[in-house]
């Protein structure tokens, strides 16, 4: 471990961050498993803090208490950036004057706790808007407020209004009950009159058609049984006609067959006769088999046939009787039919005609009892009609009953929402009143935070602008003593902006002797930037309250570039500083100059040794 390591160690116990910025486990060197430094100080504080398990804990004089690391400046009363900027000032860390503008403004703001006034600033700015928020929301509740007690004046005199309206309506309305009642009245004398005239012209009306009805049923009755009896005529008409039909094809029939037998009588008497001229033409010879015939064969033959005439005639002759008595039959059966359909006809049309009429009569009965049933539904309608009218009527009465006692009850309230009205206006008139004191209070308030929130702003710049005059005030000493005699540093702020905010830049410009213009510090020499650096460090620790409260100095290899007499001169300003500050300053370095030091620690490292020698 060398002599980085260990100032590293030191600012990591009481910052949380090495010298050059490094935290959390990158702390831990490589090979080993963890860290751990104690650092104990003249004031009797004693800071162990740990990595890999994290750990911090502190010893004071209210005894031993472990820290968040996050609010562990707020107990030992420093920062990262106070102690590396005033404190420690480490070997290659980015002193103040290597800071861009920006980072610059933050270091000092930092130092100088000027986050405070931005952060007073910030929250009044806050408050002031939430304060200008409930403003406008208890304006907008007093409007309301406003317009509930317009409306609630509205109400109470539109309820005096309605009060006397009531009154005259009431007197107008009860003329006009009478009025209306007595007419209701007559109208329901009236139809009670036509109601009852309706009912007794519905009652004879009922009795004329109980009687047309029992007619109707007298003749359907009547008219049903001659239909019976027709229908039975004629069905003895066609049995009988039926009857005569078959026996007449029956006779028909016998007549038939005796034509029949009488056309064979008829053709064999033909045949026999032929038979005879042909014979009597006959000669000798047989015209068939060519033989010659006998006189004796042929008179034996003729005496035959002559014989066979007679008897054939005779059977033409009872076949003739047969059939003429036949055909008289048969005429006379049928003549007998015809007279015997003639009379069952005029059976069957007297039968009909009598069914006929018993049905115009039905009809008759029943066309009757249609207009009786037309008639008697007209008179049960207009019954009916009165009946609806004069009920109409009642409940015309008894809506115009109840509608008078209602208007007689109506308003009857009124006074009561009268006076819960003008209790309603009094509580919201207190209401407003006590509202418009709020908003009053919350606009003096509104215009106090707006105050603070633009004056903590114009007081952390003032205070900004009279740190950097103090450090242009001591810069200049110690530049002197560093050896830049002439040399001038010039410190510019931000400013605040139209909406308050700061414009975060911290300009340093460095000025030769002689020169009106500045120049860069990559314009200088290494020992120029040396001694410029130092000389803003030590006027940045002269003038931070937060360093003052520790006792020392550590300043790290801050002879880079420097020459020997640059070095001397390092040397006297850190002895007067040490002497007007009361503080013991730590000065590291490789190579120093035989000086009047309290004591010299040398660190000897060997391999992996390393050895202290404490010289006073």
């Amino acid at each position: 471990m060398g002599k980085s390591s260990l100032l590293n160690a030191l600012t990591w116990a009481c910052t949380g961050s090495t010298g050059d910025g490094v935290s959390g486990p990158k702390v831990v060197n490589t090979g080993l498993k963890k860290a751990a430094v104690d650092a104990t100080f003249s004031d009797g504080r004693v800071i162990n803090r740990t990595q890999s398990p994290n750990s911090l804990r502190m010893w004071d004089s209210t005894g031993d208490k472990a820290y968040d690391p996050k609010e562990f400046h707020k107990a030992f009363g420093c920062t990262w950036e106070v102690w590396t900027q005033t404190v420690h000032h480490a070997q290659d860390a980015r002193l103040f004057l290597d800071l861009g503008p920006g980072e610059r403004a933050q270091v000092l703001s930092d130092l100088l706790n000027l986050s405070l006034w931005e952060q007073l600033s910030t929250d009044a700015r806050a408050t002031a808007r939430d304060a200008d928020r409930l403003l406008r929301e208890e304006e907008n509740k007093k409007s309301r407020a406003d317009g509930i007690l317009e409306s609630q004046l509205r109400v109470v005199e539109g309820l005096r209004r309605e009060i006397a309206e009531r009154d005259s309506w009431r007197t107008r309305a009860a003329a006009e009950f009478e009025r209306r009642q007595g007419d209701l009245l007559n109208q329901i004398t009236e139809a009670e009159k036509a109601y009852n005239d309706a009912q007794k012209n519905k009652g004879a009306l009922e009795l004329r058609l109980k009687r047309a009805e029992s007619r109707e049923k007298f003749l359907e009755e009547e008219a049903a049984a001659h239909l019976r009896e027709a229908n039975s005529v004629q069905a003895q008409h066609r049995a009988l006609v039926e009857s005569h039909a078959a026996v007449l094809k029956v006779e028909e029939q016998r007549l038939a067959s005796l034509h029949l037998a009488l056309v064979r009588a008829q053709d064999r008497v033909d045949e026999v006769k032929r038979h005879i001229r042909e014979y009597h033409d006959l000669g000798a010879t047989c015209p068939t088999c060519k033989q010659s015939i006998s006189g004796e064969f042929k008179d034996r033959h003729f005496v035959e046939l002559n014989q066979e005439l007679d008897r054939v005639t005779e059977d033409w002759r009872h076949a003739n009787d047969g059939h003429r008595l036949m055909e008289e039959s048969v005429g006379m059966l049928r003549s007998v039919q015809e007279k015997e359909r003639d009379s069952s006809l005029e059976g069957v049309a007297k039968t009909n005609e009598t069914a006929s009429a018993a049905h115009r009569a039905t009809r008759e009965a029943k066309e009757a009892h249609r207009e009786l049933s037309l008639e008697w539904r007209r008179a049960s309608d207009a019954a009916q009609s009165t009946e609806s009218t004069l009920n109409a009527l009642k409940s015309d009465l008894e809506v115009l009953r109840a509608g008078q006692d209602a208007v007689l009850e109506h308003g009857a309230d009124l006074e009561a929402k009268l006076q819960t009205a003008e209790n309603y206006f009094e509580g919201a008139k207190q209401a407003v009143e006590e509202l418009a004191e709020g908003v009053k209070a919350l606009e003096e308030r509104v215009e106090s935070y707006k105050f603070w929130g633009n004056h903590f702003l114009k007081l952390r710049l003032r205070l900004m602008e009279q740190a950097l005059a103090e450090l242009s005030l001591l810069s200049a000493p110690y530049l002197e003593q560093l050896g830049l005699e002439g040399w001038r540093l010039d410190f510019s702020t931000q400013q605040a902006s139209a909406s308050g905010s700061m414009q975060q830049k911290l300009e340093i410009e460095i000025f030769r002797p002689g020169d009106e213009d500045s120049i860069a510090l990559g314009g200088c020499s290494g020992g120029e930037r040396t001694r410029l650096r130092l000389a803003v460090q030590m006027a940045l620790a002269a003038s931070t309250v937060e360093s003052q409260q520790f006792g020392f100095e550590i300043w790290d290899e801050p002879s880079a570039y420097l020459s020997g007499s640059g070095l001397e001169d390092l040397l006297e300003v850190l002895a007067q500083r040490a002497q007007s500050e009361r503080k013991v300053i730590f000065l590291v370095d490789h190579n120093v100059p035989e000086f009047a030091f309290d004591g010299v620690l040398t660190l000897i490292k060997k391999q992996n040794e390393v050895t202290a020698q404490w010289t006073p």
